[in-house]
């Protein structure tokens, strides 16, 4: 499992793919911005979570446990993250729908977050705000999948979110399932002090 770092260490993971995906001779800039901070005028992919949600086939996997007022079990949370990924350029060259093919093949091609993706963007030098993350320790895979809405749903994200921000080619997709470890730490066990063994006689047919 991981800590409490994992959600921005899954959102600086997912930006750092993209960036290596996209094709040089765009020179898009990949962010992780709110939308309304983007500058529409340049050339970008936007990585923006929007929704953390509780994982449905997950939730109640692994609740706190008690015995006697005692902590006996660490309490572990299932997320789901929902980004909504923007693409931004000139519009007369087509590059937010180029940027968003590029985006769509290489999530396509790679769905998961791998081990070694997580690492690097962990020990990237600019980001000290993620030292201490251990979702690389305890890694298991989470698989980014695009989501299927339509259009009066798609447009409730986008109007309720950002209702002043001019809309721009998009999609959105769901990393899941980030566990987290609770922080409370449950309480040992007593040692064994000594065996206590009871022995009898044994009846016989």
């Amino acid at each position: 499992m991981s800590n409490y770092l994992a959600v921005a260490t899954v959102t600086a993971t997912l930006r750092d793919m993209l960036e290596a995906a996209l094709p040089g001779k765009l020179g898009a800039l990949v962010k992780h911005q709110h939308p309304a901070k983007v500058d529409a005028g340049e050339t970008a992919v936007n990585v923006y979570l929007y929704q953390v949600c509780p994982n449905p086939s997950r939730r109640n996997e692994d609740l706190p446990t008690r015995r006697d007022g005692s902590l006996i079990h660490r309490p572990r949370l299932a997320l789901d993250l929902f980004y909504l990924i923007s693409c931004y350029g000139d519009e007369r060259t087509m590059v937010p729908q180029r940027l968003l093919g590029a985006v769509m093949s290489a999530l396509h091609s790679h769905p998961f977050l791998d081990k070694k993706s997580v690492v690097r963007a962990v020990n990237d030098p600019k980001r000290d705000h993620l030292a201490g993350s251990d979702l690389a320790d305890a890694f298991k895979e989470i698989r980014i999948t695009p989501m299927t809405m339509n259009l009066e749903e798609f447009s409730r994200v986008w109007s309720g979110f950002f209702p002043s921000v001019p809309y721009t080619v998009s999609a959105i997709y769901k990393a899941s399932v980030v566990m987290i470890d609770g922080a409370l730490e449950p309480t040992p066990a007593l040692p064994m002090e000594r065996p206590n063994i009871n022995a009898g006689p044994g009846g016989g047919a």
